[in-house]
């Protein structure tokens, strides 16, 4: 008859060699499920909205819903100038006169400075060189 030690000793080695293959296993999955939530986590951080853009993004909200008819053109005026503060302070600009908006869609630029070589349509041209 065939000793018994051998197959005990044998069973054993498998018994442990199966316990260290399922704690590498768990192991390998803690380390994808973890490396997965870094990147998911990554991908939204990266995709966030930036702080400044909110008031620009609401302000262009409310120019459509003002193009549609959808609120008035006091109500429409006075959140731009609440939202114009805030985009203003968002950007760290100074304050200063706002620019009003063309009733074409444009932007109304009389009050603004002139190009260069061009006077205001109110001045006087330049005055010609005198001839000598």
């Amino acid at each position: 008859m065939l000793p018994a030690t051998p197959l005990v000793a044998s069973a054993a080695s498998r018994g442990e060699a199966s316990l260290t293959l399922l704690v590498t296993i768990a192991l390998l999955m803690v380390v994808v499920l973890v490396t997965a939530i870094i990147i998911i986590g990554l991908g939204r951080w990266l995709r966030r909205p930036d702080a400044g853009s909110a008031a620009g993004a609401s302000l262009s909200l409310f120019r459509s819903l003002y193009e549609r008819g959808e609120c008035s053109k006091e109500e429409y005026e006075r959140i731009r100038a609440r939202l114009g503060k805030k985009l203003k302070q968002e950007l760290q600009l100074p304050e200063g006169p706002t620019t009003a908006p063309h009733p074409e869609g444009g932007v109304n630029t009389s009050d603004q400075g002139t190009l260069p070589g061009r006077g205001r349509p109110d001045e006087p041209g330049p005055t010609p060189p005198a001839a000598t």
